[in-house]
């Protein structure tokens, strides 16, 4: 059942996708060792021997990605990874796959967002411009939801939307909410334009309270005329209500240049730094990337806007745009892409990106970069390439040691268009030789764009789960002159990842409710209150959503808090909180909780079985009921 109504700016459904299992598991192709970045001798001109670099790991798991979508290339392949499964999405098609490659059927997204298309007739569901296009897939580990979004213009060029699905529960399987955005039209303070600026080069990013959409907005005629970056409150997705969603829009974006900025990337967002990194770079040259960040979100109850700041012009090696990419047996050309950035990533104080780039004699290359956000300066600046081999479109993730993991394209007049990975460990100063993951069998064409557009990298999220990665290679059917497939694999293994007792905690600023769940381990945190700020504090052995605080900002007057602690021996400790209700479960185990210093309307505290304790020093409750309590 789909309960919906697709209109200018909202469209949320329900809908209860179910996907019968089929397809299967691959393998991947024997590894091939090239040369590619490697230290040169103090006073040589030629690079150094292979031996001077270890290999790459060997995959743990690779298979057949979602085949060739002739329709519509190049792939723009994207993957998430979730505790069970993987999600891989190509341009116009997602394919659901466990672990080990038993697939769901590909979906097409036309068909799963047919209520759109109905609702918007001049979106029609044939012609390749109305098709869903341009894929980002990501999950949100702080939610614990996978999120698609797709681009899709009308056939008559006068508008674009974003269609966005988002999965019910960890378990993609299980079903998706669908909600279309007019993403022609700009949303500033509660205010939405109709312009006449079609999106392009979408990409979603997110940190523990919004989901960043940034893309390029185009004329018409397809000229690039400003980038944007669209702010919304992920709890409007996650718990729907009738309420259309609100969004706040960043328009005609500067870089530190002060020129307009193009194709900025939101990072995926590991941690809670408190507020959310974005990154830009010039595209058809450049030796510097401008950092953003993005503050606040939207809506909220002061209608306060979100803030943009660029934070630094970040000083890199010099590139350039790169040539085009060499095929066997062909005098085509593969485009390589333009010199802008693919994906980003922030962990452990570091923003993580990469592109297609002209630099240290390579004329196409995979260039991989990072920024400290604390001193703006550059941390990385890596170029992957070879002598007489075209690098291009890598994609770049980081794990909780600061192991560095890519994904990139690879061909030669000797090699059909690849894929291929790399890994740069904590400890090593460059990366290692990359491996195949999956090998190009046939030439390829050149599509309308860039040939590959972009890959797709993804940490799992389950302890050394390794890193997901997608990517499109070249083949060739006997029905067809040309097609493309794409492949799934898995490497390496994360380095620790927070373990034990955990607290996840979120806060709504439009509903002004703090939500702490805990796990069933012995959790310990103490939550305070002061100029405006909520803090929540792990004790020893605990973590907040993987870290030893986190911060909120919150508005003024009474905040609800909702607490569920699950089983285990918790200890909280509230301290200076104005709250009109305040719900605590501590469940199974020995408690004890502390509210001091506190003002509490409605205070709802039941501790459960085990022997519990309670203080309340210094607080007031107008009404209260304590459970469970001796």
């Amino acid at each position: 059942m789909m309960i919906c109504s697709l209109s200018l700016v909202l469209a949320g459904c329900v809908c209860g996708v179910t996907l019968a299992a089929g397809g299967g598991a691959g393998s991947s192709s024997a590894p091939v060792t090239v040369v590619q970045n490697l230290p040169i001798a103090k006073g040589a001109g030629g690079s150094a021997p292979a031996s001077a670099l270890p290999l790459s790991p060997e995959l743990n798991a690779g298979f057949a990605g979602i085949e060739d979508s002739q329709r519509f290339g190049p792939a723009s392949a994207q993957i998430a990874a979730g505790p069970t499964h993987v999600v891989q999405a190509i341009n116009s098609l997602f394919r659901i796959s466990d672990k080990t490659g038993v697939a769901v059927a590909p979906v097409d997204p036309r068909v799963l967002f047919d209520a759109f298309y109905v609702a918007n007739p001049s979106y029609t569901i044939y012609p390749e411009r109305s098709a869903p296009l341009g894929p980002t897939a990501i999950y949100d580990h702080f939610s614990s939801r996978f999120v698609i979004v797709w681009g899709a213009v009308n056939d008559s060029g006068s508008e674009s939307s974003l269609l966005i699905q988002v999965s019910l529960t960890s378990n993609p399987t299980q079903g998706w909410r669908l909600f279309t955005l007019r993403s022609d039209v700009d949303g500033i303070a509660g205010t939405i334009t109709d312009t006449d600026a079609l999106s392009d080069s979408l990409t979603v990013g997110f940190d523990n309270t919004n989901l960043y959409f940034t893309t390029n907005q185009l004329s018409p005629s397809g000229a690039f005329r400003f980038a944007k970056i669209r702010v919304a409150a992920k709890h409007q997705f996650y718990n729907p209500t009738a309420n259309p969603i609100r969004f706040h829009d960043l328009v005609n974006v500067l870089d530190a240049n002060a020129v307009l900025a193009s194709s900025i990337r939101p990072c995926v967002t590991f941690g809670v730094p408190g507020r959310e990194f974005l990154v830009s770079a010039p595209v058809a040259a450049g030796d510097n990337l401008t950092l953003y960040s993005v503050t606040g979100t939207w809506p909220n109850a002061t209608q306060t806007p979100p803030l943009l700041k660029v934070e630094a012009k970040v000083p890199f090696n010099a590139w350039m745009a790169p040539s085009k990419m060499s095929q066997p047996a062909s005098a085509v050309l593969l485009d390589g892409g333009d010199g802008r950035l693919l994906n980003a990533v922030y962990r452990n104080g570091v923003v993580y990106t990469g592109h297609s780039i002209r630099a240290k004699g390579f004329t196409c290359a995979a260039g991989i970069k990072s920024i400290n956000v604390a001193t703006k300066t550059k941390v990385l600046d890596e170029v992957l390439g070879a002598t007489g081999e075209f690098y291009s479109f890598p994609a770049v993730t980081a794990d909780a040691v600061n192991n560095v993991y890519t994904v990139f394209n690879r061909s030669s007049k000797g090699a059909f268009a690849e894929c291929r990975y790399a890994l740069k460990k904590s400890t090593e100063s460059t990366f290692e030789i990359s491996k195949q993951l999956k090998g190009g069998t046939s030439k390829s064409i050149q599509f309308g764009g860039a040939w590959g557009k972009s890959n797709g990298i993804a940490l799992d999220p389950t302890l050394n789960g390794g890193v997901w990665v997608s990517s499109m290679f070249a083949q060739t059917t006997p029905s067809l002159s040309f097609t493309f497939g794409t492949w799934v694999g898995n490497f390496g293994q994360q380095g620790p990842v927070p373990v034990g007792p955990q607290v996840v905690a979120t806060y709504d600023d439009l509903a002004k409710t703090l939500t702490l769940t805990g796990d069933a381990s012995a959790n310990e945190i103490a939550v305070s209150y002061a100029s405006g700020v909520v803090t929540i504090v792990a004790q020893p052995g605990t973590q907040v959503n993987g870290q030893p605080d986190v911060k909120f900002a919150v508005s003024t007057g009474p905040i609800i808090v909702m607490a569920d602690l699950g089983a285990g021996h918790d200890v909280v400790t509230f301290t200076g909180i104005n709250s009109s209700t305040m719900n605590v479960i501590l469940g199974l185990g020995d408690d004890q909780i502390t509210i001091r210093l506190s003002t509490v309307s409605t205070v709802f505290v039941d501790g459960g079985l085990g022997a519990d304790i309670l203080l309340t020093p210094s607080s007031r409750f107008t009404k209260k009921t304590f459970l469970s309590f001796p």
